[in-house]
C-alpha cells in the first residue's frame, strides 16, 4: 500500500497529540458541570474535539489513500525559525523591541529558499514600525523600543 495523502495522516496525528496534551494538562483542573464550568471544562472539551477530529482525518486518509513513502524534509527552515524565536526572546529585554523584531525577521528569512536583502530589509523595517505603532502607541504597552 502507498499513502498518497501522508500530509493528512501527519496533520491528523498532530491534532491527536495536541488534543491529548490539552486533555492531560487540563485534567489537573476542576472540571465542573455544564451549568457551572470549572477551569478544566473548556480545555478538556476542545482537546477531546481535537482528538476526534485528528482521528477522523487519519481514518479518512488511510481509508481513501494508498501508502507511499514520505517526502524528504528539510531541517534548515525549522531550525532557523525556531532560532528566530530564541533571538527575539534574547534581544527584547536587552536591546528593545525594534532591534528584536528586525533580527527575528532577518534570521527567519534565512530559512526560506530565496533570500533577497532588497525584500527582507524593507519587510523587517515595516514589521518593526507596525509593532511599535500597534503595541507601544496603540495599546500603550511599556516596551523598551531602543537600548544601545
Amino acid at each position: 500500500m502507498k499513502l498518497n495523502n501522508h500530509r493528512d495522516v501527519c496533520a491528523g496525528l498532530l491534532f491527536v497529540a495536541i488534543g491529548t496534551v490539552a486533555v492531560v494538562v487540563a485534567g489537573a483542573y476542576s472540571f465542573g458541570s455544564t451549568m457551572h464550568m470549572g477551569p478544566g471544562y473548556f480545555p478538556v472539551l476542545l482537546g477531546g474535539l481535537l482528538i476526534l477530529l485528528g482521528a477522523a482525518i487519519v481514518a479518512r486518509a488511510l481509508w481513501t489513500g494508498e501508502l507511499a513513502p514520505l517526502p524528504s524534509m528539510s531541517l534548515r527552515p525549522l531550525l532557523l525559525v525556531t532560532l528566530s524565536v530564541l533571538v527575539f526572546a534574547f534581544l527584547l529585554e536587552r536591546f528593545g523591541l525594534v532591534p528584536a523584531i528586525a533580527a527575528t525577521v532577518l534570521v527567519s528569512c534565512f530559512g526560506g529558499h530565496e533570500f533577497r536583502w532588497r525584500e527582507v530589509v524593507p519587510l523587517a523595517a515595516f514589521l518593526a514600525l507596525a509593532s511599535v505603532l500597534i503595541f507601544h502607541v496603540g495599546l500603550g504597552l511599556p516596551f523598551l523600543l531602543w537600548s544601545w
